[in-house]
This record gives C-alpha cells, structure tokens and sequence, in this order.
C-alpha cells in the first residue's frame, strides 16, 4: 500500500455524510431565508467551510451572514458613529425563532459575539446536530468587504467571508477538488491534537496560496505542508482577499515544526513504494496521522500470528513494537492474560523501595531512559511510590499515553494505566491492565528482576492484544479464565 493510497483512504475515513451536509445546508438555508425577512435586511450569504466544500465529519455548524442596509442604520460602523448593532441582533432574534419553530420545534437561539448562533436540537441518525451560525454584518462605505461586529470586544472588524467563497471554489474542477482534498486532510491532521496549532481558517489560506496545479494526494499535500512551513516561518499568512490583518496563530514555532514534521514524513512515505509497514510507520507510527490511519490489514495479521504463536519477540526487534527502543536482547516473555483481582503470592515479598537507592534503580532502568523514545523521567505522586509516563504508538494502535506506578505499598508490582478505549477483558477493576497471571511461574509472567524495557514491552504487547480484541472479538494468545479464586495483594 503506496503513501497515496493511504492518504486517500484517509480522506474518505474523514469524509462528511453528504446527508449530514444537506441537513446542514438546509438549516443554513431556512436561518437566512428567515433572516431575509427583517425589515432592515439588505442581503444575506453562506460562508465558512461548509459553503467552501472544506466540511469534514462530523459536521458541527453552518455559517452565514444577514448584511444589514446602511441606509437605515447610518449611525452603525467604524464609517458611521462606530454604533455596534446590538439592537439589531435582538430584533433578528425576535424574527428568527417564530418563522423557525414550526419547521424546527425544538430550536433555540442564543447570542454570540459576531451575532446569533442557532442550536435545531435534533440530532441526526449518525449522532450529528449542526448549528447555525448567523453574523449581523454591515457593507463598508469605502472599500471591499463588510464590517464583522465583535460585541464581546465592543468593536468592528473588517473581513471578506463572500470573496473568501469565491477565492476558495474559484478554478477547473480537478483544481478545486485537489484544494478541497488537502484543505480536508490538513484540518484533520490539526484537529489531532488537543490544541491545534493553526485555524481552519489559516490552512485554507495557504492552501490557496500554494495548490495551483492538479497533483495525486500525496505530492499534493506534500506541497502544501512543506509551502506552509516556509511560509509560516517567515510571515504569519495574508487575508486572501485583501481586507482584514494577517491571520494570527497561537504559537507559530509550534505550527512550523508540526508542519515541517509533515513535509519530511510525506517525502519518506512516498520513497517507501509499497511497503505497507513502512508506509504505515511513516505516516501513523511516528506521530504524523496517528489517529486517522489504520494499519494495512497484512501488518495486523502478522502481528496476531506473532501473539498467537507466542513469539512476541519477534515483533518488538529493532524497536518495532515498543517503539523507539534501540534493538537487543530484552526478553518480551508470553504471558498469560488475566482479568481478575490482583494476586499476592504466598511467601513473595517486594523490594523496595528500590527507587530511593540510586544503584538499585539503574539495575532496573537500565538504559531503557536513554533509548526509548517518549518515556518520560520518574516522579514522585503525593501519596508515595514512582510514576513513569510513556507516549507510545504500538502497530495498529493509536498513540498511547501509558501511566506506570509503583506504589508505596508493593514498590514491586506495577500498576499500569492507558489512555483511550478502555473495553478489555483483561484489566483489573481500577482499569489498570491485566498483562499475566500473578500465580504463573516466572517464565510466564514479568517480575521485578526483568527491568523496566522488559515492562515496556509487555506493557505495549498488552495494548496490540487489546486492540486485536476491540476488532475481531478473540483474545490474541494464552489467557487465564475469570473467576480463578485469588488473594488480593495488600
């Protein structure tokens, strides 16, 4: 599977229902055929990504405007006496709800600081409810564009919302759909993380700015993530229609690195051919698309062959499983899973606290800090113990957040924590992972002896085997029925 085979099964993973988008249409469309209906109404108009083909799923909001004749209001504007239109968005509030409550019974309107934002309160089949958003908006005397009231700031801003429509379908076709398609996939990659680094808004732009000939997905996205870290890096990006200040960005470093990340992983997936593995480590393992691209089906079975025969070690060599970790020896031992209370056994005391003793603590990290990539340095919880953290994206999984505690009470026995899905048969009550059976001798469970890479990998063999679980609903590999009498640990 090629890079752009991939990248296209991306965008149709994230491609919006189109019945999601004519519902959404159609609610824009009855918010702005109400709204024509205000007596001071000189105009309305769709905007936003919705009316730029730039909609992903799920499909959240519509946007438009009510432009309001200024022949009416001449006190309104910055060209005026600077009057905000408060009034007005109360009086098109007082319109709205009795012309939409007949279609829409369940709807509320609430003000927001560019005007009115519409809430249908009747979620779609897929889950899906889209909003309204309604901007009160005024043509400029002097020059192109409208003036946007800002009334949490109690101030006008200009902007262009119709020519920016225009600008972004603007082209043949094939032009068009090449700029949709990686305006889509860009927005994807952004929303990946908790705090994009730019605005759709902003990824928009530079796409006009940058897709100006017809390219297959992947060298086309490659142009746009290597044009949008050149360009950020030395200029925050032009309004495309002139009119308002360059777009602002929260952090622009940030934004430059995560768009370079980008460029430099596309060029390396394209040079992979078809090597699925590799294409899919590129472009998923490495953290570039890790939320939206599947492993190829052919690396899930061989991963699940490798559990079920028990040679787990075979799939974390040269660091392909735990990822980040430099190649060697580290024993990864076939356990059994278990889901059941945590087991003490008779006779076993723990060591510890090891981690006070600075000796004691390098026989169990080894070298493992300096060549596992995401492991973070240990501290110290309130209550007592160690906590290691780990990010790390096992084969077919999502990036993981793994939390690592050796408690006071066992400093011994981990107790291991991920974050995302959480269905799994085998975790104890608290959600902690059940990754062997605490009765089985040594050879089949990890001890305290083995180290902390060890742990690592048992720790990320555990997550594959879960993953395998949510997808096919068999447990991969030796497991230990519920229900086996136990002692809890104290």
């Amino acid at each position: 599977m090629t890079a752009l085979t991939q990248l296209e099964e991306l965008r149709k993973k994230i491609a919006a229902d189109p019945r999601s988008l004519r519902e959404a249409s159609d609610r824009l469309g009855a918010v702005l055929d109400a709204a024509s209906k205000h007596p001071d109404a000189l105009r309305t108009y769709r905007s936003g990504s919705l009316a730029s083909r730039f909609t992903n799923r799920p499909v959240d909001d519509a946007d438009g405007g009510l432009v309001i004749d200024r022949r009416k209001h001449t006190a309104l504007g910055p060209d005026g006496d600077g009057e905000l239109p408060r009034a007005l968005v109360e009086s098109v509030h007082n319109l709205l709800r009795p012309l939409l409550v007949e279609q829409y019974p369940s709807v509320r309107i609430e003000k927001m600081k560019r005007g009115l934002l519409v809430r249908f309160n009747e979620p779609l089949p897929s889950g899906e409810d889209p909003t309204v958003d309604l901007v009160v908006a005024l043509n400029r005397v002097d020059a192109p564009g409208l003036w946007i009231p800002n009334l949490d700031r109690n101030r006008w801003d200009p902007s262009d919302p119709e020519r920016h429509v225009e600008l972004f379908t603007s082209g043949w076709p094939e032009l068009r759909h090449t700029r949709q398609h990686v305006v889509r996939v860009a927005k994807a990659h952004a929303k990946q993380f908790s705090e994009p680094a730019v605005c759709s808004f902003n990824i928009a732009a530079l796409a006009w700015e940058c897709i100006e000939i017809v390219e297959p997905l992947d060298r086309a996205l490659r142009r746009f993530f290597d044009y949008a870290a050149t360009s950020l890096a030395q200029r925050l990006t032009k309004d495309p229609a002139g009119v308002s200040a360059p777009i602002k960005v929260a952090d622009r470093n940030r934004a430059v690195q995560r768009f370079r990340k980008v460029a430099d992983a596309l060029d390396l997936a394209i040079e992979a051919g078809d090597d699925d593995a590799k294409v899919y480590e590129i472009l998923a393992a490495t953290g570039v698309f890790w939320k939206l691209i599947d492993p190829p089906s052919s690396s899930i079975a061989t991963i699940h062959q490798a559990i079920t025969s028990g040679d787990t070690m075979s799939i974390t060599k040269a660091g392909t499983l735990v990822a980040g970790t430099a190649s060697g020896t580290t024993s990864i031992k076939s356990t059994r899973s278990y889901g059941g209370q945590l087991v003490a056994l008779n006779g076993h005391r723990d060591s510890g606290p090891w981690y006070g003793r600075f000796l004691d603590r390098l026989r169990f990290e080894g070298d493992t800090r300096r060549h596992v990539i995401g492991l973070r340095v240990p501290r110290r919880p309130r209550h007592g113990g160690v906590r290691y953290r780990w990010n790390v994206a096992p084969p077919g999984c999502e990036r993981r957040q793994v939390r690592i505690d050796f408690p006071l009470s066992s400093p011994g026995v981990p107790r291991v924590y991920a974050d995302g899905p959480t269905e799994s048969p085998h975790r104890y009550e608290d959600g902690s992972l059940c990754m062997w059976y605490p009765r089985d001798p040594l050879e089949r469970r990890w001890s305290f002896g083995d180290g902390l890479h060890a742990l690592l990998g048992q720790i990320a063999v555990h997550l594959v085997k879960e993953n395998i679980w949510r997808r096919t609903g068999e447990w991969p590999g030796a497991e230990v029925p519920h229900g086996v009498e136990t002692k809890t640990a104290q």
